[in-house]
């Protein structure tokens, strides 16, 4: 992978590592097989993104459309095999805005294949609020890495904590919040999510009764259950364009080279 990433740095490609290397990197995940990668949806920036590909003998993986501006404005993935890791390409990733405002807001990140431009943890997040459930233990480990890294910068602010707060997803790690931080229960007690408010009502100390603990897991589930949903709606028509592309036997070839 180190080539495939000089590879775009000498083709001059803009990206940026998102999802599971980028969760590993701040501490969020233990492991990812895949390297998903933000590009700059422009025309020049994806053909020198294909350049580089084919630097490296890149092969089509699967599911993959040809990479025409009209599929990358609807939000495809493009998915490709680099020696022995997979590489999907995303000129569009859900929920993440405009390409220009996130790449200010990343970090260079220093990893076993180079200094990488990574988007920032909110970005990530908001990347990350999939289907798959496991996706939000990341989106809350995310969550506390943030909180403790501006403990250590003399506290999180009130929009800090506010966000943290909204971005937990295991009721343990939320009301360990609220006790930590008890500025934080009037920010829960006016936030959107019921299981904010119901753990903000509960008493600070470490045990809570067991209804109320449930009913902050119920809430939390529905939470959940929303955003799933959210996401289900988001992919729909971009999954029905594939299955007319596979139909109509215009997809890439799998295995076929870049």
């Amino acid at each position: 992978m180190r080539s495939f990433f000089r590879a775009l740095e000498r083709r001059g490609a803009e990206y940026l590592l998102i999802s599971g290397q980028a969760s590993v990197l701040y501490g969020g995940a233990t492991f990812s097989e895949d390297f998903d990668l933000w590009v700059r949806p422009t025309k020049r920036n994806i053909e020198g993104t294909v350049r580089a590909l084919r630097d490296v003998g890149a092969r089509v993986y699967k599911l993959t459309p040809p990479l025409e501006p009209r599929h990358w404005r609807a939000g495809h993935a493009f998915h490709f095999r680099v020696t022995d890791a997979f590489v999907d390409l995303m000129p569009r990733p859900p929920r993440a805005g405009g390409f220009v405002a996130a790449a200010r807001r990343s970090t260079s990140l220093e990893t076993d294949w180079g200094h990488l431009p990574v988007v920032s943890i909110q970005d990530l997040v908001e990347i990350k609020k999939t289907r798959r459930p496991a996706d939000y233990d990341v989106i809350t480990n995310l969550a506390g890495i943030r909180l403790r890294r501006a403990q250590a910068d003399g506290g999180p602010t009130r929009s800090v904590l506010r966000w943290a707060l909204e971005n937990t997803f295991r009721r343990e790690d939320l009301l360990a919040a609220l006790r930590r931080w008890p500025a934080g229960r009037a920010l829960a007690l006016r936030s959107p999510r019921s299981s904010l408010r119901l753990a903000a009502a509960a008493p600070p100390e470490r045990a809570i009764p067991s209804h109320r603990a449930m009913a902050i897991q119920v809430a939390m589930m529905r939470e959940l259950d929303a955003l799933w949903r959210a996401d289900a709606r988001y992919w729909k028509p971009i999954i029905e364009e594939l299955r007319l592309l596979r139909r109509a036997n215009a997809l890439l070839p799998d295995g076929a080279p870049v």
